[in-house]
C-alpha cells in the first residue's frame, strides 16, 4: 500500500479483517498499554502510537449512533473530559456503514481515531488508534487508510 508492508489482523471469532502497517507489533495482553476490552493490541515501534482492535457481543439493540455515544459516556468516565472533533458516517469499500470519529482527551494532549462497525446488530467492530496529538497528524493519512481496509469476510 502507500504506507508501506502492511500486516493484516484477522479476528479468530468474527469475520473481520483489517491491516496494520508491518512494523508495529502487538502487545501481550497483560501489557499495561493493552486493553483489557481489546481483541489485540498493536504499538509502533518507539510506543509513540497504539492501536487496539477491540470486538464487543452486543446484548441490546445499538445503532451506529447510539453505540457511539455509548463509547463516548464510557470515555467521560475514563477521562472526563473530552472533545470529539471529527465524526463522520463513512461506507467501507465493501459498500457497508461504519462511522468513522477523531476524540481528544486529557486536555487535547492526546487523540484517538476511532472506526466502528455493527455486523448484523449482533457485535460491535472498533479500531482505535490512540497517540499524542503532536504526531497525530503525521500519521492521520496512514489512520485513514488503515480504516479503509477494513473488511467482512
Amino acid at each position: 500500500g502507500p504506507f508501506g508492508t502492511m500486516r493484516t489482523y484477522e479476528s479468530d471469532a468474527y469475520p473481520f479483517t483489517i491491516q496494520y502497517p508491518a512494523a508495529w507489533y502487538e502487545l501481550a495482553a497483560d501489557d499495561p498499554n493493552c486493553s483489557s476490552l481489546a481483541s489485540a493490541c498493536y504499538a509502533n515501534e518507539d510506543d509513540s502510537a497504539l492501536l487496539y482492535v477491540m470486538e464487543e457481543p452486543l446484548t441490546e439493540g445499538y445503532t451506529l449512533d447510539s453505540y457511539k455515544d455509548a463509547i463516548l459516556s464510557g470515555f467521560s468516565l475514563a477521562f472526563g473530559d473530552y472533545q470529539v472533533l471529527t465524526r463522520q458516517p463513512i461506507e467501507t469499500t465493501q459498500g457497508l456503514p461504519a462511522q468513522v470519529m477523531t476524540v481528544s482527551i486529557l486536555g487535547g494532549a492526546l487523540k484517538m481515531s476511532f472506526f466502528m462497525y455493527l455486523h448484523e446488530d449482533e457485535v460491535a467492530f472498533v479500531a482505535m488508534y490512540l497517540t499524542s496529538a503532536d504526531t497525530f497528524n503525521d500519521l492521520d493519512p496512514l489512520i485513514t487508510y488503515s480504516f479503509s481496509t477494513f473488511t467482512v469476510r
